[in-house]
């Protein structure tokens, strides 16, 4: 009875036991079914990640890829910017003016010694490159000029190369030369020769070409001075009005308002001026330095936003000396509600 009570108590803890073991069994099962059965999209989603985070490491190398290159290409556009030629510069321009002032600079004088030949050389020294003649071309033996310059202007600047140009320059200068001549004078009703010194004097107009170089921080002249010529008219043609249409308007009432305009802006200060002019326009009037005198001509057209652009040409007198000018002006005013009002001048 006892063993049979016995067997009986151990029968539910088998039970359980292997209840738990199967309940274990399937779910292993669900979780095995459930990894290889990926719910809907799970796949896409997967590829997805997998697609954002390598384009995600593409786009981080190229970044800092960039920002690393991005300091030489800084470097690099500066050092082009700097790579502007200096020998076709304002400075160069100004040196090729002072050398051309100390070239055709020279006093001929009568002593054997020619000390003025030497003083020239030692004023041409800095400006000329080591191994061009010490007289930079000027054949000096014989010479019985002497040259003093008057005006030099610049004509033209070209460009030749890395830091290189030509300076061409006109130059006025006057030449002088010095003679002994013999003059027969009357003394006493007596007839005496006597020498007598003239100057002679000529002027000298030149194209003249200066070679320039810049080179270690200095400029110098690296080639013998040249000659040329230049065309000296122009062939610039007049501004053609692009885009203009003809003025309907009544033209009488425009020019009476250029005329109490160009009144204002010559005559008046900038105060008077500004009830003329559209807010925030600011155009400075000439304080009467100069006295309006006549509308010559003008030509009246629109444009596209409905302004009126007028082009006059206008005399103004100066208030001191009374000299009598001729002036190009033009205009941009809008009408509001028959009013005009300038907008911009000579832009």
């Amino acid at each position: 009875m006892t063993e049979f009570n016995n067997k009986k108590r151990k029968f539910p803890i088998f039970t359980i036991a292997r209840n738990i073991w199967r309940r274990e069994g399937e779910k292993a099962k669900e979780r095995k079914k459930t990894h290889l059965k990926k719910p809907p999209g799970y796949r896409s989603r997967a590829t997805g990640r997998i697609v954002f985070w390598v384009a995600f490491g593409f786009m981080f190398v190229v970044v800092i890829t960039n920002v690393f290159a991005a300091e030489p290409t800084e470097n690099n556009r500066t050092q082009l910017e700097k790579k502007e030629n200096e020998a076709a510069s304002q400075e160069g321009v100004e040196y090729a003016k002072t050398f051309a002032n100390q070239y055709f600079t020279w006093s001929k004088s009568e002593d054997e010694n020619n000390d003025w030949v030497e003083e020239r050389q030692n004023r041409l020294k800095p400006f000329l490159a080591k191994g061009l003649p010490e007289d930079g071309g000027l054949e000096t033996s014989g010479m019985q000029w002497s040259s003093s310059p008057k005006k030099i202007t610049l004509a033209k600047v070209e460009e030749k190369g890395d830091n290189k140009a030509f300076i061409t320059l006109y130059v006025e200068a006057d030449f002088t030369k010095k003679t002994k001549i013999e003059e027969t004078i009357k003394k006493d009703d007596k007839e005496e020769k006597k020498e007598v010194e003239k100057v002679e004097s000529k002027p000298f107009t030149q194209y003249f070409v200066v070679p320039i170089a810049y080179q270690s921080n200095t400029f110098g002249v690296y080639q013998l001075p040249k000659y040329t010529n230049l065309n000296q008219e122009t062939s610039v043609q007049l501004e053609q009005k692009q885009g203009l249409r003809e003025y309907t308007g009544n033209v009488g009432k425009m020019e009476d308002f250029l005329n109490t305009f160009f009144t204002t802006y010559a005559e008046d200060n900038t105060s008077k001026l500004s009830f003329m002019l559209e807010d925030k326009t600011n155009i400075q009037a000439l304080d009467g330095k100069m006295k309006f005198l006549s509308l010559e001509s003008t030509d009246i057209k629109t444009d596209k936003e409905g302004n009126i652009q007028t082009f006059s040409t206008i005399q103004l007198q100066d208030q001191q000396t009374g000299t009598i000018f001729a002036s190009d002006y033009s205009l941009v005013i809008s009408n509001k509600q028959g009013r005009f009002l300038v907008k911009e001048i000579n832009q």
